[in-house]
């Protein structure tokens, strides 16, 4: 079934891709986004059987989608990941009776970005919890062991393992692992550090070298290649291998495995080191704590080892019972708070939690302990000195072998100075935003006052000396041809003075809004616009008009000047829609070209003046200011000023 005719253009100038198919999987239309998505050409695909065209997507849940669509006559929509492609796309399933409408959109970078959010937390989170690991665990093995856990399980890698060398016979040897390692390590090539086909590999080179090595391509990486096929069929497709230290000494390595390539870049490099350097200081104080204590002290050596690591440590460290009481705090933790130990034990912690931040806090904190789940807050610490800390409190649980909750392990971290930075960017933003709109009406202002002295002396006394000299034309004599025709020289030369001076009236000032109101200046523009570039301009206007300060007209016809310069100079536009809206609180504007659109990341690497200036005289009055536009799909400006906005008075630039 064909689209309406009517509908034919609309399709055409959507961002998202759109197609028709008939009940037997022919396409009854394609638009040209889609045609850029799937690399065919529109009008060739018409009649085509979509599987017959595209047989990889057979299988793939969109097929299913469509069919289960088709079968109910009920809409669908998904967001799904296409192999094939190597991209997300967003589905929006509308059945008829015969056969189905789609739009879809390429949602990747959305989902990348997500992506990237969701692993960062992830990392960060591993971090934190391998350093509580390591304040509670007494013994190597278990370390090793509870690491790799926190990897796969708070990590979400695939696979995890700890590997220490055999200095005798220069052989890697797994000693643990978590994750899906399906007899990986059983079954793979030796692993050695001796500079060998087999010692070259990520593990034993970081051990031999001393240094990481990332593999973010298993299945291209050449180090890989005696191992690969056994990685590649366990979903092996990143990994990193990191050096294990202690008393400076490589002993083993931690090596991580990702289900996805490119998995590694510089900032979870940077933690994942970090996690295996406390690993290694862990490691070192084992060794001291079991060198300095008889094997009858072991429980006591377990405690100081606690302590002491809590003692020196730059964060607040406190533990509680399994109810949730807290029954032991270190120092750093007395110093962001300013209580003392004993004050802080039980609930008086809370005393010291700024009272806007309580009540939220304790029942959160009640929550965690009675669901038995990890509790993350951000609150205020108000010392008894009247200084305000802001921190960030982590506790999780802590199990005995039976997987029973002996109480919590938290940290409390003082993050004071990120948020008063914080404050400050967002002060300085304002007073940037407000110097901008102060500049941009300082150049409004200083454009209209020589705007008016242009007009009022320099127009009127060019109006003088043509009357004069027009009325010495009229008594000369006839005969004086060569005298009159010198005078009509003269008169011509005026006349294009005050053309030109009109001209840069109407540059200083939009003089349109002199004798009109906004809706007509705009007509006038646009009008002037066809007339100089031969582009059809379409005005509508919406809502009820209602007064508007000079201000926010001059905003609106200044954003309107500048759209329509960068139409002429980069759109090759043949049609632009403009409309103007008189809502209740706000007044709206747009301007949309059919050019050939610009990637809005162009904005983020050239300096767009132009733009940049729009989007200030927006914001100086308290609007908002969008430009949306994909290359060859056109641009679209959308402004949004509250009705009654002022901006900065005249008055106040009479020094001017």
């Amino acid at each position: 079934m064909e689209p309406l005719p009517s509908l034919l253009h609309v399709f055409e100038l959507i961002t998202d891709a759109f197609v028709a198919l008939d009940t037997n999987w022919r396409y009854t239309y394609m638009n040209r986004r889609a045609g850029e998505i799937f690399n065919r050409d529109p009008a060739s695909m018409i009649g085509r059987h979509i599987w017959e065209e595209f047989p990889e997507g057979i299988g793939q849940p969109f097929y299913h989608a469509y069919h289960r669509a088709m079968e109910s006559q009920q809409a669908i929509h998904l967001e799904e990941y296409y192999p094939p492609y190597d991209r997300w796309f967003e589905n929006h399933i509308y059945p008829f009776p015969q056969g189905l409408y789609i739009f879809f959109r390429d949602i990747t970078e959305k989902k990348k970005d997500e992506e990237r959010i969701v692993k960062s937390n992830r990392l960060y989170n591993f971090l934190s919890q391998v350093n509580q690991l390591i304040v509670r665990i007494p013994d190597q093995g278990t370390l090793f062991r509870e690491i790799c856990q926190i990897a796969v399980s708070v990590g979400k890698f695939r696979m995890a393992w700890i590997g220490l060398l055999e200095e005798t016979s220069h052989r890697v040897v797994p000693v643990t692992f978590a994750g899906e390692e399906e007899d990986y390590l059983s079954r793979i090539v030796p692993i050695t550090t001796d500079p060998v086909s087999t010692g070259l590999g990520p593990t034993g080179t970081a051990i031999r070298e001393g240094n990481y090595i990332v593999c973010n391509d298993v299945e291209a990486d050449p180090r890989m290649a005696p191992w690969k096929d056994a990685a590649l069929g366990r979903g092996y497709l990143s990994s990193i291998a990191l050096p294990i230290r202690k008393a400076g000494k490589v002993m083993g390595a931690f090596t991580l495995y990702a289900s996805t390539k490119h998995f590694f870049d510089g900032a979870e490099i940077q933690l994942l080191r970090e996690a295996v350097e406390d690993l290694s200081f862990a490691m070192e104080v084992f060794d001291r704590e079991t060198f300095r204590k008889q094997a009858e002290l072991a429980l006591a050596a377990s405690e100081k080892r606690y302590h002491t690591l809590t003692e020196i440590s730059p964060v607040g460290i406190f533990y509680t019972d399994e109810t949730g009481y807290t029954t032991y705090v270190n120092r750093r933790w007395c110093q962001i708070t300013g209580m003392q130990p004993d004050q802080a034990l039980g609930y008086g912690w809370l005393s010291a939690v700024h009272e806007e931040d309580r009540d939220a806090l304790l029942q959160g904190w009640r929550d965690a302990t009675r669901l038995k789940r990890t509790s993350i807050s951000e609150y205020r610490f108000l010392r008894p000195n009247g200084d305000l800390v802001w921190v960030i409190g982590q506790a999780i649980p802590e199990r005995n072998e039976q997987n029973e909750i002996l109480g919590y392990v938290g940290t409390t971290t003082d993050i004071t100075d990120l948020k008063e930075a914080e404050e400050e960017i967002r002060q300085m933003n304002r007073e940037l935003q407000k110097l901008s709109g102060y500049l941009l009406r300082v150049r409004d202002v200083e454009r209209k006052r020589i705007g008016q002295e242009i007009h009022d002396e320099l127009g009127q006394q060019l109006t003088a000396i043509k009357m004069d000299i027009a009325w010495l034309n009229k008594k000369l004599p006839a005969q004086e041809t060569a005298m009159r025709a010198k005078i009509q020289n003269t008169l011509d030369l005026l006349d294009s003075s005050n053309r030109s001076i009109r001209r840069i009236l109407a540059e200083l000032r939009p003089m349109a809004l002199d004798d009109q109101d906004l809706a007509e200046a705009v007509t006038w523009l646009g009008n002037q616009f066809s007339q100089n570039t031969g582009i059809q301009v379409d005005f509508q206007q919406q809502g009820t008009p209602f007064e508007l300060s000079e201000q926010l007209s001059n905003c609106i016809f200044r954003v309107y000047q500048e759209a329509l310069t960068n139409i002429t100079r980069h759109a090759a536009a043949s049609q632009v829609r403009t409309v103007l809206s008189f809502g209740e609180l706000f007044l709206g504007f747009s301007v949309t070209d059919d050019g050939k659109g610009f990637d809005r990341e162009i904005l983020r690497s050239k300096s767009s003046f132009g733009i940049l200036g729009m989007r200030e005289r927006v914001r100086s009055l308290g609007g908002q200011f969008e430009i949306d536009s994909v290359p060859g799909s056109g641009t679209r400006i959308t402004v949004r000023v509250p009705r009654n906005a002022q901006g900065i008075p005249d008055e106040e630039f009479t020094d001017i």
